[in-house]
């Protein structure tokens, strides 16, 4: 019987495969294991997996690349792809096959194909975006109203991450002293466990939504693969179904995130994000100050208004009166001129009666003008006494409603006892933070200036406690 040694077999493999791999050949594979030694060579197991679940390996084999090739090639793959060469990755490698009689099958990694790499990701960041489309909800958060006064944000981050402290730090000293409150929902902003972490925040602050004008999602930036869980179908979707804004400033400056395609609004940095919220406030602060201006003016107009048509009043009733006194005129000379033509036909006619009768007539006619004249003149009396009694009505219309307009003036306000309390040049609306401070009380008579060294948050008064 013929047979080979062990090592006769092996050997037979190795030139068997030298023969069929004369020369490296290109493989694509996935890095399922990857490890660094001391000395600096890397050594992996690749593997490619069943397309229909993506979980069963139906291929695996031991690779390395030594350590001058590997910190060459490293550097060459994570400058091209802005991703690190870690776990996980789909690669296309130049191998240099290699069977070693005790130590069994093995590629020797030469070369390495970083535009392969780029495709498939874009592919399934692609696939991602379509599948959003598909469901109708890519532009449901861009089509929310953003709030006029957002100060109540909910933060999504890493509780130690520099990007939530540069954040922090910027929009809680922004130059205008405006107040922000925020609230951090810490998650894990990168690896296997991030997309679980951030929809479990998202989560968090739907139970509470009331609390919150609008969300941040924030991180310090990273490389390619650390931002993977932001290309996630996971975590976009529920960032588009939202049912408040969502800012995002994951902090990438090259590359556009999924979730930053379907936020409301996207920015490159964490302390970007912090700017657009300062400014919102400083717009809303301008159209407030726009508001008082216009409020202003309007009284102003509506006093001169009041002014002119008190005026217009006053020489429409001297009017009238002149008029109604003419009128009354031309009544009593026509009057006078029939009584007086009458008389004078009862005379002809009556020339036989007696001179008795002639006085009594004539002391009649006397009688009857004067009692004429007189109504004449309580009907002026009266006119005039109407006339006098509208123009006091309307002048005492417009006094008061210049009393209330100059009441409403601060200087008025501080003379009737109360008192303005400044902090650094701003008006004090909150206790918290003025331990220490210097603060400015102001009064009509004056300004003082006090250390605060105790606050009490209690909002009970000292005559409440008497009671």
């Amino acid at each position: 019987m013929e047979y080979l040694s062990l090592f006769d077999l092996q050997k037979k493999i190795r030139d068997s495969l030298i023969d069929s791999f004369p020369l490296p050949v290109w493989v694509v594979a996935e890095i399922g294991e990857m490890k660094l030694n001391y000395a600096g060579h890397c050594y992996l197991e690749l593997v490619e997996k069943e397309d229909s679940d993506g979980v069963k390996i139906r291929a695996k084999v031991s690779a390395n690349i030594w350590a001058n090739k590997f910190r060459l090639l490293k550097t060459y793959f994570e400058t091209s792809t802005r991703v690190a060469l870690e776990e996980g990755l789909k690669v296309l490698i130049k191998v240099d096959v290699r069977f070693h009689e005790v130590y069994g099958l093995s590629l020797n990694i030469v070369d390495i194909d970083p535009s392969y790499t780029i495709g498939e990701m874009k592919l399934q960041r692609n696939l991602v975006i379509q599948r959003l489309m598909d469901d109708g909800i890519i532009d449901l958060n861009r089509e929310l109203s953003f709030p006029m006064v957002p100060q109540r944000i909910a933060v999504i981050s890493s509780r130690g991450a520099a990007g939530y402290q540069d954040f922090r730090n910027h929009i809680s000293d922004n130059p205008f002293g405006y107040t922000f409150n925020l609230e951090l929902f810490a998650a894990v902003m990168q690896g296997d466990e991030a997309e679980a972490s951030i929809v479990a925040a998202l989560d968090k602050i739907y139970s509470q939504l009331t609390r919150f004008d609008v969300v941040v999602i924030i991180r310090g930036g990273g490389s390619q693969t650390d931002l993977a869980c932001f290309d996630s179908y996971e975590v976009a979707a529920n960032v588009a179904q939202f049912p408040l804004p969502i800012l995002s400033g994951i902090g990438h400056d090259k590359d556009e995130s999924v979730v930053d395609i379907v936020a409301h609004q996207s920015f490159k940095t964490p302390t970007a994000v912090a700017n657009f919220l300062v400014d919102k406030l400083g717009e809303f602060d301008g159209d407030l100050d726009d508001c008082v201006r216009g409020i202003g003016l309007m009284a102003q107009r509506l006093i001169q208004d009041q002014k002119l048509l008190a005026l217009e009043v006053e020489y429409d009733l001297l009017n009238r009166v002149r008029s109604m006194l003419n009128q009354q005129e031309v009544l009593l000379g026509d009057l006078a001129f029939a009584i007086s033509n009458q008389a004078s036909t009862v005379l002809n006619r009556h020339k036989r009666i007696s001179d008795e009768m002639a006085l009594s007539l004539q002391s009649l006619v006397s009688f009857s003008l004067k009692r004429n004249k007189d109504r004449l003149e309580q009907v002026d009396r009266e006119l005039n006494l109407g006339s006098k009694i509208g123009l006091t009505k309307l002048k005492n219309a417009l006094e008061n409603l210049e009393i209330r307009i100059n009441a409403s003036n601060p200087n008025e306000i501080l003379k009737r006892g109360y008192s303005l309390t400044l902090c650094n040049g701003f008006v004090v609306r909150q206790t918290e933070g003025l331990v220490g401070q210097v603060i400015e009380t102001v009064l009509s008579t004056g300004r003082i200036k006090s250390e605060v060294v105790e606050v009490d948050s209690k909002t009970e008064y000292l005559w409440q406690k008497r009671n």
